[in-house]
């Protein structure tokens, strides 16, 4: 049985947990080491029972917990190597359970094969995931500027899609607290994902077999859940597919068990 939950995503802290009930896998560790512990402790999951963490890339909201791996030493680590590299540089440690995985070469940990692919971010080398387990696939990309045609084809015949769906260009473009620097980001090819341009991403792969889209990191000022699902769901409406069920995922919340299969 595969089970799912997004135990919270947004600028203070991302992290994603799946078991497929042989493994148990963290999707990036964007908490500190109390509060994920707390939020494992809402889903019923037992630090002890995790086998492995993947790391998407190096920015704060997805390493903030790194320190838990040193009280639960049974939990490996899984990054590319200059994205361990910047974890060293960020954090003045690595944990001890490192393990490199390079871009485009799927491993496995049990019966979870993970494909990482790269994806265009203001980091030094991130990436999301293709995850397959139990007959079912997974892709997770939470932090991305652009679609490209990799991130098409990774992301294609998914039974569950997490995209980032990160501000509204209106609401962004007119926030009076940003500076237009910060906006330039955003909007930039190596920034985040807008709400238009997750829907077109989702339509675009949509399929019979997709029974789950997750938005993630969403803007706490430059978007709101109910306007980000609604354009969504607009994209998926002009492509015949308005059945898919659109979830968002919440920075302070856990989210309840994610359909998959």
């Amino acid at each position: 049985m595969t089970e799912l939950w997004v135990l919270g995503s947004g600028s203070a802290g991302n992290a994603i947990y799946l078991s497929t009930g042989e493994t148990r896998l963290l999707i990036d560790i964007g908490f500190g080491p109390r509060q994920l512990s707390q939020r494992l402790e809402q889903i019923g999951a037992n630090p002890a029972d995790i086998h492995a963490v993947l790391v998407s890339h190096e920015h704060s909201d997805h390493i903030r917990g790194l320190k838990f791996l040193n009280y639960h030493r049974n939990i490996s680590c899984y990054a590319n190597r200059q994205t361990a590299e910047a974890m060293n540089q960020a954090c003045g440690f690595l944990p001890e359970g490192l393990r490199l995985f390079s871009n485009g070469d799927p491993f496995s940990i049990g019966d979870v094969t993970i494909n990482p692919f790269s994806v265009v971010h203001d980091a030094i080398d991130p990436v999301g995931f293709e995850i397959l387990c139990n007959g079912l696939k997974i892709a997770v990309a939470t932090d991305l500027g652009c679609v490209t045609s990799l991130v098409r084809e990774r992301m294609k015949d998914s039974n569950c899609v997490i995209i980032e769906a990160n501000h509204d260009e209106g609401l962004l473009k007119n926030n009076l607290h940003r500076p237009w620097s910060l906006k330039q980001r955003i909007l930039g090819r190596s920034g985040h994902l807008s709400n238009e341009n997750a829907g077109r991403l989702v339509a675009e792969i949509a399929h019979e077999g997709l029974r789950t889209v997750v938005l993630a990191h969403v803007s706490r000022d430059c978007n709101t859940p109910a306007l980000a699902k609604s354009t969504v769901e607009k994209h998926l409406a002009k492509a015949r597919m308005s059945h898919i069920p659109v979830l968002v995922a919440k920075q302070n919340e856990v989210s309840d068990s994610i359909p998959v299969g």
